[in-house]
């Protein structure tokens, strides 16, 4: 368990219902809107808001950016200099169990990788 939310005294572990970190978007790079990246960003939107980020070109139809929308997925599109939010993440607001776990992942990947605890943003 990442560090902090946890104590241990007397030989009994007592887990606190405090989140380990806030993940508060996740987000996805793709060349294009497709099922590929709707499939990829669905996946983390079970968990936290999530965005898919293309690159250069507006989608040639408004289908798919439509079904992002309506999934409550966001689309940014990279241009050149700037980038161009088409569609805005929705955020999750309920807590389950997978999302709990989602968020120790995230911040034991995140303790793995840099060697420090994420900062406190809740």
């Amino acid at each position: 368990m990442p560090a902090g939310i946890c104590t241990i005294t007397g030989g009994h572990v007592t887990r606190h219902a405090v989140r380990a970190c806030r993940v508060p978007l996740a987000g996805i790079a793709a060349p294009r809107l497709n099922q590929l990246a709707f499939y990829a960003a669905s996946v983390y939107r079970q968990f936290t808001a999530a965005a898919v980020r293309i690159a250069r070109r507006r989608p040639r139809t408004d289908d798919w950016l439509d079904r992002f929308t309506r999934a409550g997925i966001g689309v940014f599109l990279d241009d050149d200099a700037r980038t161009n939010t088409l569609s805005r993440p929705q955020h999750r607001l309920r807590a389950t169990l997978e999302i709990w776990w989602f968020v120790e992942a995230a911040s034991a990947a995140y303790i793995h990788h840099t060697g420090q605890a994420p900062p406190d943003r809740s």
